[in-house]
């Protein structure tokens, strides 16, 4: 199936300037390289002196290179990074002030999730503040044709009638009035903080939007949210983040070539979608768990226009891989799909604790990195990470969510034990903060289900389903099941063990051993699920 992706560019982002830069004859350093699997990046030392402003550009000039480049101050905190320099570019740009003389690290380094390599050229100026002046050319979006403008209070759309981006007036003003309807639901009513806006870097405050051609130009596409500028504070925000950043938006121009036959409604969750990225990014433009950006903006279109959304459409391909640790990207096989559907994930949290902690999470993903964040925001509940994503994990099973009914999906089943003895996986085990799911069809009686040792990391789970009510009771290592008159019996093994490298993630192995007993206690300790959408689980064709 075909995956159409509205996405969030990260990183691509320049220095705003907040002081003045040193009068001095521009200097420019060329340097060439190769990058490749075998040679994924090439650091470069220079000297800055205090005062100076830098513009970094890489260019891939060979290949299919997707470049990435890094800065890092002298003592190497890492001071910027830019994936693409725009939504039509895989070259990379950085532009700063220097605040300290000192030697520093450039790195320039090959885009990590997909296979890339090829020749590129680094070019370093330094200089006064005019060698920053080509940002705004190497960073804007360029349509194919002559630019007109549609203008409303907060947004001003920008949109050809030529060329391969070529859109409609009328469809222009739709995406205006939409952009315009989300900006009241998102900031008015649901009190998200206003994004930085371009006013800050002497633009007319309102926020920038293109209509591209964005199916054909970025990978199906529907559309992508571009960091610029790092302005440090987002001034519209009660905290004070040092990581906020201005954007802009891109929307496809007409959706021609996508699936649904309901262009405005695709039209309007994407929006949705992205508009919440441009917020995001007034907290934090580059942590380095991208889930967090995309499961909160895909979660972002049901609770902004709770019909109009595409959400549903991820959530088959996440429970096809219940296995895979939560968050990642590399062991993905979509290569980054994973991670939109994990806005199940958000909607559990909500489901839990109200809509108000993914403004609580977002406030934390300004002051902490990775899950940092949410251990935070966790802790304010009496919460931790292996508790919420066991939660998480079950409430997939049981479907306990409002928009199940549009999921056409189950989480997948790993087998089905019907019989006593040594059960185990059937593919590789399970990663971090992933679980398998097994049926337990046996016939009526108290059954011993344990873990072997060598599986001491991880934990069980038995889910009893009878009508629409889902029990799940804990039992650790071991514990005793009572197998009667309910519709379905389930065991979960779940790995609650986690770090911060979700790209680098392990597999558990496993041995389930069941054994029929007699006159033992059951374990106990259960939580409630409504099973009104709960339907049985399949085996993975």
């Amino acid at each position: 199936m075909k995956k159409w992706v509205i996405a969030l560019l990260l990183v691509a982002v320049w220095g705003v300037v907040l002081a003045q830069a040193q009068d001095s004859e521009p200097q420019e350093l060329s340097f060439r390289g190769f990058l490749d699997e075998d040679e994924p990046f090439i650091d470069y030392e220079v000297a800055f002196d205090e005062g100076q402003a830098v513009l970094l550009v890489a260019e891939a000039t060979s290949g299919d290179l997707d470049t990435v480049l890094e800065l890092e101050s002298p003592s190497g905190d890492l001071l910027f990074s830019n994936d693409d320099r725009s939504a039509y570019s895989r070259d990379s740009v950085i532009g700063f002030l220097s605040d300290a003389a000192g030697i520093y690290t450039v790195r320039v380094s090959r885009f990590p999730f997909h296979d890339n390599s090829g020749n590129f050229r680094l070019t370093i100026t330094i200089g006064g503040l005019e060698v920053l002046q080509p940002l705004d050319d190497l960073t804007r979006y360029r349509l194919s044709g002559d630019e007109e403008m549609i203008e409303s209070e907060h947004f001003v759309v920008y949109y050809t009638t030529r060329g391969s981006d070529a859109a409609t007036e009328e469809y222009a003003r739709a995406v205006s009035t939409t952009f315009e309807e989300v900006w009241y639901i998102q900031l008015e009513e649901m009190r998200w903080p206003q994004p930085p806006m371009d006013s800050l870097t002497g633009g007319d405050g309102r926020y920038d939007v293109f209509l591209g051609d964005l199916i054909n130009d970025q990978r199906n596409a529907l559309g992508v949210t571009v960091p610029r500028v790092r302005v440090g504070d987002n001034p519209n925000s009660p905290l004070l983040e040092t990581r906020a950043a201005t954007s802009y938006i891109v929307i496809e121009n007409d959706f021609a070539e996508a699936p649904d036959d309901d262009v405005i409604t695709l039209m309007r969750s994407t929006i949705a979608h992205e508009f919440h990225h441009a917020i995001q990014l007034g907290y934090d433009y580059r942590d380095e768990h991208r889930w967090y950006y995309e499961a909160t903006a895909v979660y972002m279109e049901t609770a902004t226009l709770i019909k109009e959304q595409d959400a549903a459409a991820f959530v088959s391909y996440n429970f096809d891989y219940p296995e895979l640790c939560f968050g990642t990207e590399v062991t993905d096989p979509g290569v980054g799909i994973l991670i939109y559907g994990d806005w199940l994930f958000i909607q559990s949290l909500v489901d839990t604790y109200g809509e108000e902690v993914v403004q609580k999470l977002w406030q934390n993903i300004a002051l902490y990195d990775g899950f940092a964040a949410l251990e935070e925001t966790l802790a304010r509940y009496s919460d931790d990470v292996p508790t919420a994503l066991t939660r998480y994990r079950l409430q997939n099973l049981v479907r306990d969510y409002d928009l199940a009914e549009s999921f056409d999906a189950t989480v997948f089943l790993e087998d089905i034990i019907d019989d006593t003895g040594r059960w185990t996986f059937n593919g590789a085990g399970i990663q971090e903060l992933s679980a398998n799911y097994f049926e337990l069809d046996v016939r009526a009686g108290d059954y011993e289900v344990s873990l072997a040792r060598e599986s001491a990391d991880l934990e069980l789970w038995v889910i009893m389903i009878t009508d629409d009510v889902a029990i799940s009771i804990p039992l650790g290592q071991e514990g005793v099941v009572e197998v009667g008159d309910q519709d379905y019996t389930y065991l979960m093994v779940f790995n609650p063990t986690y770090d911060d490298d979700i790209n680098d993630c392990t597999y558990e192995e496993y041995v389930i051993n069941v054994e029929r007993v007699n006159d033992a206690p059951t374990s106990e300790g259960a939580l409630t699920w409504d099973a009104t959408y709960f339907e049985p689980l399949n085996l993975r064709r």
